[in-house]
């Protein structure tokens, strides 16, 4: 709904150039995300708690039955693969990582628009996309996430300590 020219555009290149969308909810795809996720964080010399142990993935994997993998296959290779969980009406895309070489492909857009159209068929009437640090809106990430809709609603991050060591 309310999908930007631009990424209309890109969702249709990403389909004549082969790709497709595959949903991995048995996680078949996690060693490859993980690896993908170090190096894109690596690439955006993002900040250090962005990064996460594969632990965190695993966790992920046993603890969210209803989250999965939403991968992008070039010739029967990741090329972009993302976290994605669902409950109920609600959708969310939590991390996200991308083989820097193959951006000219537009998997990303691909990726979010495949996931949103699963989601849609599995209930979902909310896909909440994130922010983006700092959620400046000249930031490219926030103008990349807000060309997806027109929608936009306000979230907090909150942190918590529990069981602190004494």
């Amino acid at each position: 709904e309310h999908l930007h020219a631009k990424h209309r555009n890109a969702i249709s290149q990403a389909q004549r150039a082969g790709l497709s969308f595959y949903i991995d909810s048995e996680w078949k795809y996690l060693e490859v995300f993980g690896s993908l996720y170090e190096s894109t964080m690596n690439r955006i010399d993002a900040d250090e708690f962005y990064y996460f142990h594969k632990a965190y993935f695993e966790d992920m994997k046993q603890l969210s039955p209803q989250a999965f993998l939403g991968v992008v296959l070039k010739d029967n290779r990741c090329i972009a693969a993302a976290i994605f969980l669902h409950s109920g009406i609600y959708g969310h895309y939590h991390l996200s990582a991308s083989d820097s070489t193959k951006q000219i492909l537009r998997p990303n857009n691909f990726m979010i628009y495949e996931a949103a159209l699963y989601l849609k068929k599995q209930g979902a009437h909310w896909f909440h996309l994130g922010g983006a640090p700092n959620s400046v809106h000249g930031s490219s990430l926030f103008q990349f996430k807000s060309r997806f809709t027109k929608l936009r609603r306000d979230f907090f991050i909150g942190k918590a300590v529990l069981n602190r060591p004494l």
